[in-house]
């Protein structure tokens, strides 16, 4: 059997520890991957999964209505943006609205570079993925990624082999999973402890 090593219980909060926040800064973002062996150009590759995601209003409505502390809105982004997120993210709003963050209506939902382009026109929804274009340290990797969709979908590719390769449980006690909703065939464990 192949595959990749897992524990016997995943648990959620575990795992969202783990991942990146949404204001995360290029430097600290840098850092993080560099900790698991990613590189700055994988490192921006594998944000372009952006191209496919979504996000709570709540990770970016600073950027909406008081970027830094201004009390007003992050002025990289595109006003036509801005609007049509003022529109989907009500300042004061009690629910958390959902926004796609590839801005193309006719590929947000394809893995392409995409994403890329629209972070190239100031269309970031996320701080990160703005931040990415601006900086001099990432900006070439998106460059090179906007302008040619092969390229993107050769380095996605490479990329997510690379972060499967993070952190490999070697444990024996581990196992891998031929159903994520069972273990060695018994019914999963309850929930929370997933």
């Amino acid at each position: 059997m192949t595959g990749r090593r897992d524990g016997l219980y995943s648990i959620a909060s575990e795992a969202v520890n783990l991942l990146p926040a949404a204001e995360i800064s290029v430097t600290d973002s840098i850092a993080l991957f560099a900790s698991l062996g990613i590189d700055v150009p994988d490192m921006v590759t594998l944000i372009g999964s952006h191209t496919v995601g979504v996000s709570h209003c709540s990770a970016f409505q600073d950027r909406l209505y008081n970027y830094n502390n201004t009390g007003k809105a992050d002025p990289t982004m595109d006003r036509g943006l801005l609007n049509s997120l003022k529109g989907t993210c009500p300042q004061n709003a009690t629910n958390d609205n959902l926004a796609n963050l590839d801005q193309n209506p006719l590929s947000f939902n394809i893995v392409d570079n995409s994403f890329f382009m629209q972070i190239q026109n100031n269309k970031g929804v996320i701080g990160i993925d703005q931040e990415i274009n601006q900086d001099k340290r990432t900006n070439v990797t998106v460059q090179l990624l906007a302008n040619d969709n092969v390229i993107f979908n050769a380095q996605f590719a490479a990329a997510l082999v690379k972060l499967g390769a993070v952190n490999v449980l070697l444990d024996p006690l581990g196992e891998i999973r031929t159903s994520c909703r069972s273990t060695n065939g018994a019914p999963a464990p309850p929930p929370g402890r997933r």
